[in-house]
């Protein structure tokens, strides 16, 4: 397949477009007091069906090393945003959850994203229909 000078460009706008939201996404979460690592974990454990996922189940959804994982959910429990507590099924297993004030943070994150992704969606569309 052969690509013309419009394709490359309209790549590159929409790179750009991707960096800037989150880089717009980063200064939102660190005006709320977390960092942007603790808002994608609270992401990450909300958007589970039970909102208990494994410390396994974060690694995948953030593309982190397991220990990576782990620092990151310590630094959070440490902050009062995520909670931890054993599989019932399996003690080996840790499961997390968020805490009411990670909730709290992760509503406000969310209604402002969702808002301005509404904002983009006919800039996004743009891009790819031309």
């Amino acid at each position: 397949m052969s690509h013309k000078d419009p394709d490359y460009a309209r790549l590159l706008r929409f790179r750009k477009a991707l960096r800037a939201f989150l880089r717009w996404s980063d200064e939102r979460a660190r005006e709320l007091g977390v960092t942007p690592a603790q808002h994608q974990l609270l992401l990450s454990v909300r958007g589970h069906v039970d909102g208990t996922p494994t410390i396994g189940d974060i690694a995948e959804d953030l593309m982190l090393r397991h220990h990576s994982t782990v620092e990151l959910v310590n630094r959070a429990e440490a902050a009062g945003l995520v909670s931890r507590r054993p599989d019932p099924n399996d003690r080996r297993v840790m499961r997390v959850g968020v805490t009411r004030r990670g909730d709290q943070l992760l509503r406000q994150l969310s209604s402002i994203h969702l808002s301005e992704i509404r904002r983009l969606a006919p800039l996004v569309d743009a891009l790819t229909t031309e």
